[in-house]
């Protein structure tokens, strides 16, 4: 056997072992470094202030909803709402950054641990929080974010943060 035949009868084994998608609606990615790939795009034009390129990676129909406790809150259901609420939150807090400190992708979903920083009278706040992205073909669809805490967890201690600091403003009308 050459080396030729023995090339095309390894590229042959390989292929077999590939997953094949056929369905145009399929909202599985090629590959899950691919959907993280897409939530750290949405999280750096979220530090760009960029509300433009930030709305690029999501739905037409995207939702934002906070979980608190055994309560849901829907924050926005469109691209035109989370882009308001987004404009209205850059504004409010013009200096906020955001981090991924862990990110897992599962099928079409990225759950994260995000750290958010910001001013607030001189000094530097921050807050974490678990939030869990669905992706459907490459664009964020829907975003559900739990109960921001503290970052640095201190044992025994209350490391919720109060919710007022990263909520969207209700833009829905």
């Amino acid at each position: 056997m050459n080396i030729r035949s023995l090339n095309l009868s390894v590229c042959l084994l390989l292929i077999s072992f590939v997953p094949a998608y056929s369905s145009a609606d399929d909202v599985m990615p090629s590959n899950t470094n691919a959907s993280i790939e897409v939530v750290e795009q949405f999280i750096e034009s979220f530090n760009e202030h960029n509300v433009g390129k930030l709305l690029s990676h999501t739905t037409d129909t995207v939702h934002w909803l906070n979980i608190s406790g055994s309560k849901m809150l829907i924050e926005t259901s469109s691209k035109n709402e989370l882009g308001s609420a987004m404009a209205d939150y850059f504004q409010t807090l013009p200096d906020a950054k955001a981090t991924l400190t862990q990110a897992v992708s599962s099928a079409n979903y990225v759950s994260t641990v995000e750290k958010v920083t910001w001013s607030h009278d001189g000094e530097l706040d921050s807050q974490c929080s678990i939030g869990v992205y669905e992706l459907k073909q490459g664009k964020i669809n829907a975003v559900w974010y739990y109960p921001a805490h503290a970052c640095d967890l201190e044992s025994g201690g209350d490391n919720i943060v109060q919710p007022e600091i990263g909520l969207l403003k209700d833009t829905r009308q």
